[in-house]
């Protein structure tokens, strides 16, 4: 069997996080392709599977497969080793991988990017329409602006081809910090639901409950949340941002070293809140 081919295509989960078995049949070869997700992706999300005899990607409609007398296994505790947290952005990926995304895998996507010296962006709040707050200035940060969403990119930071199905990928100068972001089209996902995936998600990183900030706007477009995950001591900073555009649900997340500099933290909160999405105009 093909590399490309093994678990339907879809990166292993880490052997401590719950796991559900799924399948497809490829119809072009009468296979039925198996493969393993976290337990927190649902069957329905994921569209797309590479065939385990011809390695050949192929639509289809994914169900769970029962796994009679197995057992899942238990969320690591908090004094349990954590989904090897130097790796988080792969371990993020992991968990969202396989969803039904709408500029994943096919190359770079749309891009449009011109430098601002004096860029002035607002914050989350207020591009969700909510008073107060202030409006940060970063000297040389670059607007980068596509059909799907707009956000601003910290002077330093650099733009990379996302790995798997993301829509977007950025690095911090020194590889200090990341930022990634997927976009899901699901119409019938309601943003509480979407929060509380989400949750579950940031959850299953560490086996404990995250902190969570709402920002609720008057419509679910205009509302944001924002998702902390209770790191051990020492471990990189996850934040994840949750939007919700027409039919499109949002997935930024930022990863930071505990030991990267406080600019660089910055810049990861920069892009978290000038992160603006466009899909539903």
């Amino acid at each position: 069997m093909r590399r490309s081919s093994q678990n339907g295509g879809l990166p292993a989960p880490p052997p401590d996080l719950p796991t559900r078995l799924i399948g497809a049949r490829h119809d072009a070869c009468g296979t039925e392709t198996r493969a393993r997700v976290p337990r927190t992706v649902p069957a329905r999300a994921v569209r797309r599977l590479v065939c385990e005899r011809c390695a050949v990607p192929f639509e289809a409609e994914v169900t769970e497969t029962p796994t009679p007398g197995r057992q899942g296994l238990s969320l690591p505790g908090p004094t349990a080793p954590v989904w090897r947290w130097a790796g988080v952005p792969l371990a993020a990926l992991a968990v969202v991988a396989g969803v039904s995304l709408l500029n994943g895998g096919a190359g770079a996507p749309e891009q449009g990017q011109r430098p601002a010296p004096a860029l002035e962006v607002a914050t989350a709040s207020q591009a969700a329409g909510e008073p107060g707050g202030g409006r940060p200035r970063s000297e040389g940060a670059t607007l980068v602006r596509t059909s799907t969403f707009t956000l601003a990119l910290p002077a330093g930071w650099k733009r990379v081809k996302p790995a798997g199905d993301a829509a977007f990928a950025a690095l911090a100068p020194g590889g200090g910090a990341d930022a990634t972001l997927w976009v899901e089209r699901d119409p019938s996902l309601s943003f509480a639901e979407f929060e509380a995936r989400s949750i579950a998600q940031v959850e299953a990183l560490t086996g404990r409950a995250p902190r969570v900030q709402r920002s609720p706007g008057p419509t679910p477009e205009r509302s944001s949340f924002t998702i902390t995950a209770r790191a051990p001591a020492g471990a990189p900073r996850y934040v994840v941002t949750g939007r919700l555009a027409g039919p499109y649900r949002y997935y930024l997340a930022t990863t930071v070293a505990a030991d990267a500099p406080a600019e660089v933290e910055a810049g990861a909160k920069l892009i978290r809140e000038s992160f603006v999405p466009e899909g539903g105009r």
